[in-house]
Formats: structure tokens, sequence, C-alpha cells
């Protein structure tokens, strides 16, 4: 244990608490220990035709990772977006639906889609 520790492999978060697998760690497993399976060549087309359908919306993507992830392990999934340091925005848009509702749409460098749509509630001055 304290070999992997040393390796950056495990972390011990506090003294009494157990030890737990690092991103390191986890990234090990994945690429080394856990046995490579390939996909039928049927299931590699469905997945690379639904990704290519979901374009660049990041929370498609994501979505979409955890029902494939989830219906080929035949298993529950969590799947979470990457850290983003800088988000760039590429492009805004303020878009009127009618006098009392907007659409907010942000664009970032990075792909990410983000929306908002605004209701002002009846009577009350914008």
């Amino acid at each position: 244990m304290a070999v992997l520790e040393e390796l950056g492999y495990l972390v011990q978060p506090h003294t009494s608490a157990g030890r737990i697998p690092t991103e390191a760690g986890y990234r090990y497993f994945v690429e080394k220990l856990m046995e490579k399976v390939d996909l039928p060549g049927e299931d590699q087309r469905m997945i690379s035709h639904q990704f290519h359908q979901a374009r660049l919306d990041i929370d498609q993507w994501l979505r979409l990772s955890a029902a494939v992830l989830a219906h080929t392990a035949h298993n529950a999934s969590l799947v979470t977006a990457p850290k983003s340091t800088n988000c760039h925005l590429k492009h805004l848009e303020l878009v009127s639906i009618r006098d009392e509702s907007a659409l907010l749409i942000l664009v970032f460098q990075e792909g990410a889609v983000n929306s908002k749509f605004s209701l002002r509630p009846a009577g009350k001055p914008g």
C-alpha cells in the first residue's frame, strides 16, 4: 500500500480513512489491468452513428456516453464532464421569443453549448 501511495495511485484522505484510488490509480487500472474487449462491428457502427448525431453538444455526449456504457457493460454507469480550467466564449446570442421571454445561448470554443430560457412574470417591467 505504501508503494502505491508513493507512486500516486492511492491516497488516504485522513488518518482514520481507508485508501482510495487517485485519478492516476483509476487510469492505470483502465489502461493496464482491465481486460480488453472488442465490441462487435454492429455495436461499433451503432455507437459511432449515435455520437455523430450528437454533434458537439457536450450534454448530449455525456448522456449518450452513460447510456452506451451502461448498455455495453450491462451495469450502472456514471459519466462526468471533464474539468475545464479555461472556458473561452466563442459566441453569445440573446434571442427574443416574445415580449416576455428570451433565450440566451452561449457557445464555447471547446464545443460546449449552454442555453437559458427566461420568462418574465406577467405584469412585471423588464
